[in-house]
């Protein structure tokens, strides 16, 4: 649709919910739309001989009239996305998003700007801010403090092993299992954290899944020497789209999968699975087995998140990192019994 009389573009302009403000090669606003009465209290009449950039926040004003200078002299050249304050009839200031685009050598004779409110995304990325930083301190208490302490406190508890009698030795042996659940805790928080706040996890690269897997074979085929860990053909020296937490997902599996197993002998195998465009990696176990109405309540997943039912937290960081690189991860059931869980990550080109 072409827009063939003034009247049309009038219209336009008088229903937009953004700001529209010509001004000369001076700064003088020579027009404002009515919008401006809904975003800054103005009648658009009051600010017509204004300087435009007068209404700018003092803090925010030289990097717009730098912004500014560099499409003068530059017709039809607009600049960036400019995030300032602007002042409200009111004295209050008003956060907001502008692009000013030079208009003189055409009919308008003047620089455009187009505006619209950001005082709520503003405010919303205020407290992510301040809460990022909140994550990031309870972060360095669980990293350090707890961890250390538990640490200390393992150390302890094993020296004891050779001076308990037969009575004391069971007693021992839980504290030693709760500390060491706890020590591992420590390290599925500080992953959890950091998977939230970190800027590495937002970015997403090639990386090796083999290289993965067997790291995390290794370490927990160390952890739980009384549990049997098989490699069911090979895995394919493939790259996945993810980065470094990679190994907590796949460490995070290979743990629930030995702790929730009821079995003497817990048997855990890995099988690859290559398809087109993605990879799937499948952990299963011989253990009880999750119930239907539980396989998507063990992730967190819907309203329940944390409180949700199963393993807790390792798993529901499993969903999170699993989302956050593109792929996807559930269970099924393993046949004759136990469970399956499923690892879905898009090929890296």
């Amino acid at each position: 649709m072409e827009f063939q009389t003034v009247e049309q573009y009038r219209a336009l302009i008088d229903h937009s919910t953004d700001v529209i403000v010509l001004f000369d090669k001076t700064g003088v606003i020579q027009f404002a739309s009515p919008a401006v009465e809904t975003m800054l209290g103005y009648d658009p009449n009051e600010l017509i001989g204004e300087q435009a950039f007068s209404l700018i926040h003092p803090d925010d004003r030289e990097q717009a009239v730098e912004a500014f200078n560099q499409i003068v002299g530059a017709p039809s050249q607009s600049t960036k996305k400019q995030e300032h304050r602007l002042r409200h009839a009111d004295g209050s200031w008003v956060w907001a998003e502008s692009v000013t685009t030079n208009r003189t050598e055409s009919d308008i004779e003047g620089f455009v700007i187009n505006t619209r409110e950001i005082t709520e995304r503003k405010r919303n990325e205020k407290q992510l801010e301040k809460r990022t930083e909140q994550l990031e301190a309870l972060n360095r208490v669980v990293r350090h403090d707890i961890r250390n302490d538990m640490s200390v406190i393992l150390g302890w508890g094993e020296q004891l092993q050779k001076h308990v009698t037969d009575e004391g030795q069971d007693a021992l042996d839980r504290v030693l299992r709760k500390s060491r659940h706890v020590i591992e805790l420590t390290e599925i928080s500080r992953d959890f954290v950091e998977s939230l706040v970190s800027d590495d996890t937002t970015e997403v690269k090639p990386v090796d899944l083999q290289q993965y897997i067997k790291t995390e074979l290794a370490a927990v085929r160390e952890s739980y020497p009384n549990a049997q860990f098989d490699v069911s053909g090979d895995i394919s020296d493939v790259s996945v789209r993810a980065n470094e937490m990679l190994s907590s997902v796949f460490r995070n599996l290979f743990e629930n999968a030995v702790q929730h197993n009821n079995e003497e002998t817990p048997v855990i195998t890995v099988t690859y699975v290559d398809r087109d465009e993605t990879v799937r990696v499948r952990i299963a176990d011989n253990g009880p087995g999750i119930p239907d109405e539980q396989k998507e309540q063990i992730f967190g997943k819907g309203k329940r998140g944390l409180d949700s039912s199963g393993s807790g937290i390792g798993l529901y960081l499993v969903h999170t990192l699993t989302d956050q690189f593109g792929g996807d991860v559930w269970v099924e059931d393993n046949d004759p019994k136990g469970a399956v869980f499923i690892v879905e990550l898009q090929k890296a080109e």
